[in-house]
């Protein structure tokens, strides 16, 4: 045959094989599309339940009560001075005397001397005036005196002068002019005198000196500022309220007696008033005031009315009250009229539109309420709310009409009780767990001491050779062990002997005995091994002991080996000490 020929069916079976493969990988292809649409066909379809989840929302109320109570206003007010007046002298001269009293924050009675002017010129005044007096007094009495001369010659003429003519004769003109003149001269001497005492300045009520503007030596005249007083019986604060707040304050003049108390005078009392100024008090001092009147105009620029309420002795001369700074800027809570059947909550309780959350049933109710009057902490409610009722003051993130709710109190009750179950399954799963570690243990040492067991009489060298080493070993520590490594071999001897004593009782079952003739030769043959350290030792734990048989002669394991070697060691260190 030629080459040809054998090529030929060659490629003709390696056309066949190509064929086979693609129609091996058709055929797997088509079993996974196959699987893939029956898995998707038979795959288990979630149905739709009619279930729902019903959930309430953890919240916190407060009960309403209706009452009478008295609203808080509470504004701002500027101190001012019930008397404030400017010393000016009413004569011009010289100063040449101050009362030690009359200095910028001093305290003057009324009536104290303040200052002196110069009286020299004025003295001097005076005394000119009384000399103008003398002089026509003197006129007056030599007038009186012809006046007698005439009366005696008008007697001597009767009947010769009619009565016209008898005024002249009788001088009477002339002693009006003269009496005229006394008067005059009176006058000027008082003038004078006047002139003479207000050369000295005195207090004109008790006051506080709050500036002075002459030194002695300082030339004076009227209208010229001496000084400045405020009077010290009371001080006025203009507070501003807003207008439509103005119907719950009590004034004296506009409210009838048979509704307000009256005061010491018999006269209506108005609003109290509570005075606070903590950055110069303290924030826990306070002090009291009234109400005095309403200034009739509103303010310019804030476009609220003014309210002027009385404080009397503001400097606590009197008692032990704070004092009070002029022109400072105190808050005044002004004690409001009485509202009757209201109820009192808090502002930030009350919702927009003036609505209020309601707990009703276990389920949310949105009520419309009529606030009456607001203060700076509560708000006054006339309708919307009945005595009771159980008020939301928790924010709520989902706000519906009958959504679920339930009270903080009662879910922390069964949280408690959920929290003592927990507590106590918990404890039983420890003590389980405890349980199965402890006897997992025990099948371990058990397992591993019947291995050791076994390797020790497979591999057990000659009796003869293991005293031989036995000795040497001994010899060997006996010349290497100090006395600190002599109290440390002695240490781990005894802690052996107690592992070795705990082992014995847990391999005292009765699979685990041999037989003591086949035994004793890899008892007697056991290699002594080094001393294990403490952490190698078995656990301390015992289990209960439990009834056992009487047992059988056991054999030597390794650790009582390895305690005997100990025991050599130790032995042998207390000789060489």
């Amino acid at each position: 045959m030629s080459e040809a020929d054998k090529q030929r069916p060659a490629a003709g079976w390696r056309w066949l094989r190509i064929l086979g493969t693609l129609l091996a990988c058709f055929a797997i292809l088509g079993a996974a599309v196959a699987a893939v649409i029956v898995i998707n066909q038979t795959e288990p379809t979630a149905q739709k339940t009619n279930s729902s989840r019903k959930s309430a929302a953890l919240v916190e109320t407060v009960p309403v009560e209706r009452g009478t109570f008295s609203p808080r206003l509470v504004v701002l007010g500027t101190v001012q001075p019930a008397q404030d007046i400017v010393l000016s002298p009413r004569v011009s001269g010289q100063v040449i005397e101050i009362s030690p009293e009359l200095v910028p924050g001093g305290m003057v009675r009324e009536g104290d001397l303040l200052l002196r002017i110069d009286p020299a010129d004025f003295a001097n005044a005076v005394s000119i005036r009384r000399s103008e007096l003398e002089q026509a007094e003197a006129s007056r009495e030599i007038e009186q005196a012809r006046q007698r001369l005439a009366e005696k010659e008008l007697k001597m003429l009767e009947g010769s002068i009619d009565n016209t003519n008898r005024a002249l004769v009788m001088r009477e003109p002339q002693i009006a002019s003269i009496e005229a003149e006394v008067s005059a001269a009176e006058a000027a001497v008082e003038r004078a005198t006047l002139d003479l005492e207000r050369t000295s300045v005195y207090a004109p009520f008790h006051a506080q000196v709050l500036s002075r503007s002459v030194n002695i030596g300082s030339q004076v005249g009227p209208g010229d500022e001496l000084g400045r007083l405020v009077g010290l019986e009371e001080f006025w604060i203009m507070a501003a309220v807003p207008v439509r707040s103005l119907r719950w304050i009590q004034f004296p003049e506009s409210t009838p007696p048979d509704s307000t108390t009256l005061d010491s005078t018999g006269e209506v009392s108005g609003s109290n008033v509570i005075l606070r100024n903590p950055d110069v008090w303290g924030p826990e001092v306070e002090r009291t005031a009234r109400v005095a009147r309403l200034i009739g105009t509103l303010d310019r620029e804030t476009r609220l009315a003014r309210v002027l309420i009385i404080v009397d002795d503001p400097l606590g001369q009197q008692s032990v009250a704070p004092k009070l700074i002029l022109n400072s800027l105190i808050e005044t809570e002004i004690a409001g009229r009485p509202i009757e059947n209201v109820v009192r909550l808090r502002r930030d309780f009350v919702r927009d539109r003036d609505t209020v959350w309601v707990m009703k049933d276990n389920q949310l109710e949105i009520r419309e309420t009529e606030v009456v009057f607001r203060d700076i902490e509560f708000a006054y409610i006339r309708r919307g709310l009945e005595e009771g009722d159980e008020v939301v003051t928790t924010t709520l993130a989902t706000v519906a009409e009958g959504i679920g709710l339930r009270k903080k109190d009662e879910d922390s009750a069964g949280e408690e009780t959920l929290d003592v179950s927990a507590a106590g399954v918990s404890l039983a799963e420890d003590g389980n767990e405890y349980e199965n570690e402890m006897q997992g243990e025990e099948d371990e040492k058990e397992e591993r001491d019947e291995g050791e067991m076994g390797d020790d009489g497979a591999a057990s060298p000659a009796p003869g050779g293991a005293a031989i080493e036995d000795e040497n070993s001994g010899e060997a520590a006996a010349a290497e062990v100090t006395e600190g490594e002599a109290a440390a071999a002695e240490k781990n001897a005894a802690e052996a002997t107690a592992a070795e004593a705990t082992a014995a009782e847990k391999t005292a079952a009765p699979e685990s005995v041999e037989d003591p003739a086949s035994t004793s030769a890899s008892d007697a043959d056991a290699e002594p091994q080094p001393p294990q350290p403490e952490s190698e030792s078995e656990p301390q734990c015992e289990p209960q002991p439990q009834p056992q048989p009487q047992p059988q002669p056991q054999p030597q394991s390794e650790s009582e080996s390895e305690s005997e070697s100990d025991r050599d060691a130790a032995l042998n260190a207390e000789v060489v000490e």
